[in-house]
């Protein structure tokens, strides 16, 4: 059992990690690291400096969590990608214009074009009806 256990780790991992490869359809996967959270005041206090924020609302400004999403390039490669993410998703994207969608769990989905440019942040808000 505990051999079982063991190699479930790496195989896993190994998976993952292959789902991440595999997953753009168009241009090659960039997969970028990126932080979620800021669920509370103290979280979104915590939260990492990045050049890129998006941000998953209501329309009334009442944030969404364990959202689908994911953001690619103009050429359709996959820079990020997630679920159970939320409210905000903080990253370092390179320079470039990009396309960010969500989607929540009832299946609505929300979808917007943004530019990151060196010399300043970018946030994206994608905000969802009520």
């Amino acid at each position: 059992m505990y051999l079982a256990r063991f190699l479930m780790v790496p195989l896993l991992t190994g998976l993952f990690l292959m789902s991440f490869a595999l997953a753009g359809s168009h241009g090659s996967p960039q997969i970028t690291d990126y932080w979620t959270g800021g669920v509370g005041k103290e979280e979104r206090k915590a939260a990492p400096e990045g050049n890129t924020l998006i941000k998953f609302s209501l329309k009334n400004g009442s944030y969404l969590a364990y959202m689908e999403f994911e953001v690619r390039d103009r050429d359709g490669a996959l820079y990020l990608k997630g679920d159970k993410a939320g409210p905000w998703v903080v990253a370092n994207l390179p320079s470039g214009s990009y396309h960010a969608t969500a989607q929540r769990q009832n299946g609505e989905r929300q979808s917007q074009d943004f530019e990151v440019r060196d010399d300043r942040s970018t946030q994206v808000i994608l905000s969802f009806p009520e």
